[in-house]
């Protein structure tokens, strides 16, 4: 049920042990050629939803092998496997991005041509306006909270420009990574504190909300 691929079944393979891989926490990685597997493609520990890199550079060969391991254990001590993935990597049978091979998802790549990911850079323009009349205001807090997480954002304001004075506007661009893996809802909440000269807070919140991401593939392959 966790692998979504078009590879058929002679080229793509995955057992569990012990209950499979794990849904939260961490779990000991590592991917090797199945022809040589002193050719290590990747080999250390990765958190689940967290992205890791497979890199063929410094292997015997500089490349890939037709086939790759992927082995997944409960830690560094690899005693106990919980997942036992092989993955045909070479031409012959194409690879997209969002594939799903076990536990483990193809989410960017390079070759020749560049580099293509599942995730977006997007820019949010933050309009920050003192609508005071008679004090300036020097911005102390400044966050921005989307699905849960919260970025301080200070440091995006440009430089020498934390302080507004009545009736003036600061333009703040921050940019951040919209995973377009999966189609769901953002829910970002912006929100501001500045102080006078003579020590009065003001603050404010502003909130936005927008849908991205792609449809989820259909279930096809193993």
């Amino acid at each position: 049920e966790q692998s979504f691929n078009i590879q058929e079944a002679d080229k793509f393979t995955c057992t569990d042990f012990s209950g499979g891989a794990p849904t939260e926490g961490s779990a000991w990685l590592t991917v090797t050629s199945v022809k040589d597997e002193s050719d290590v493609y990747f080999d250390g520990e990765v958190r689940v939803g967290d992205l890791f890199t497979m890199f063929a550079g410094n292997t015997n060969k500089g490349k890939f092998d037709a086939d790759s391991f992927f082995y997944v254990y409960s830690d560094s001590s690899k005693t106990n496997l919980l997942q036992l993935s092989s993955v045909h990597t070479s031409c012959s049978q194409n690879l997209f991005l969002k594939d799903k091979f076990g536990s483990v998802q193809l989410l960017i790549f390079e070759n020749e041509f560049g580099l293509f990911t599942c995730f977006v850079q997007a820019t949010y323009g933050f309009t920050l306006t003192n609508q005071g009349g008679s004090d300036s205001g020097t911005i102390v807090e400044f966050t921005s909270t989307t699905n849960g997480i919260t970025d301080d954002c200070l440091a995006a304001i440009p430089p020498n420009s934390d302080t507004v004075q009545p009736g003036d506007t600061v333009i703040v661009d921050k940019q951040v990574l919209i995973d377009m893996t999966i189609r769901q809802e953002y829910n970002t909440v912006a929100y501001i504190r500045a102080e006078t000269p003579m020590g009065f807070s003001c603050d404010d919140t502003a909130s936005l909300q927008f849908t991205a991401g792609n449809p989820n593939l259909p279930s096809f392959g193993i």
